[in-house]
Formats: C-alpha cells, sequence, structure tokens
C-alpha cells in the first residue's frame, strides 16, 4: 500500500497486486474503487463504493480471444460494444476500431485508408468528420459537419477556421 497525503487533509491510498496494477484506490474524503484484472494484466471491473457505503457501482470490461475490448457495460447496465476490423499494409497489421455501439443502438462508424490512418468518422447523428494528411502522414486538415455548414481545423495551431456550409464529402 502506498498513502499520498495532501495539504488539504486528503489522503489517497493505494493497492497494488504482484505485477504493480493498481487494485485499490481509498480516499479518506470519499469514494473507494477497486479494479480486478484477467491472467492477461486487462481490466474485468472496476467497483466503485461511495463515501459511508452505499450500494457499489460495478462497470464491466469484456476482451475477445485477441485481448481486444469488446464491451464494457456501465453500473446502469448500459452497454457499449466495440467492433474491429485487420487492416494490413505491408508486414505491418493492426486491428482497428470500426464500429462503437453504445446503449440506445447509436452507432459510430470509423474509415481508414490503406495507410491505417482514421480518414472519416461518422457519429450517431449522422454528423461526419473527415481527416486529410500530408505525404509525410501528418494530420493536416480536420472537416466537421455541425449543423451550421462544415468547419475545417488546420493543424498549424490548432486554431478553428470556420468554412462556409457546404458538402462534408468536398470539404467545401
Amino acid at each position: 500500500m502506498v498513502s499520498r497525503t495532501f495539504q488539504s487533509g486528503k489522503i489517497l491510498t493505494y493497492g497494488y497486486d504482484d505485477f504493480d496494477r493498481v487494485t485499490s484506490i481509498t480516499d479518506n474524503n470519499g469514494p473507494s474503487a477497486t479494479f480486478v484484472y484477467d491472467v492477461m494484466g486487462k481490466m474485468k471491473s472496476k467497483t466503485v463504493t461511495p463515501q459511508g457505503g452505499g450500494t457499489p457501482q460495478v462497470t464491466q470490461y469484456q476482451y475477445d480471444d485477441r485481448d481486444r475490448l469488446i464491451a464494457k457495460t456501465d453500473p446502469t447496465g448500459r452497454a457499449t460494444f466495440h467492433d474491429y476490423s485487420i487492416v494490413s499494409v505491408g508486414c505491418h497489421v493492426r486491428d482497428l476500431p470500426t464500429k462503437v455501439t453504445e446503449p440506445g443502438n447509436k452507432v459510430t462508424a470509423m474509415e481508414y485508408d490503406n495507410r491505417q490512418r482514421l480518414i472519416r468518422k461518422t457519429d450517431a447523428d449522422n454528423h461526419v468528420t473527415r481527416y486529410e494528411y500530408n505525404p509525410r502522414g501528418d494530420r493536416t486538415d480536420v472537416y466537421s459537419s455541425v449543423p451550421e455548414g462544415t468547419r475545417k481545423w488546420k493543424n498549424k495551431a490548432n486554431e478553428a477556421e470556420a468554412k462556409t456550409p457546404g458538402d462534408i464529402a468536398s470539404g467545401v
């Protein structure tokens, strides 16, 4: 156990397992949390208990046989699901998330180019965000559809620059 004391009098105490993973966090003035891991070191559950007792709030995590997060169930029982696609470029193979399904069947879909870079994300409200890259692979532009039209962000100073309403597919 390791404790950290703050000037305010708050004390956080951390518990660890034999693999140095945090297994508990206790706040002397607030809630406590415990974490359970599987044999591969992936978090299986997180339990938060309110100060003074009360009903513990449990979040559960599920993984597929390739160690990818496929489901997260929050304390209310609402589940978020993750789908993946294998993308291969030369000798590089990656599992990239292609779809996240949240409670209420709200789906966010992601698309990638042949260099495994995110190029398009469509959220549950059908708002599209499109990403562009320079030949070196740096993200240079982000176009996002909003009710007022399309917004564009340049990667220079990360300052938003409004564009006129238009078609997200063309970026104008």
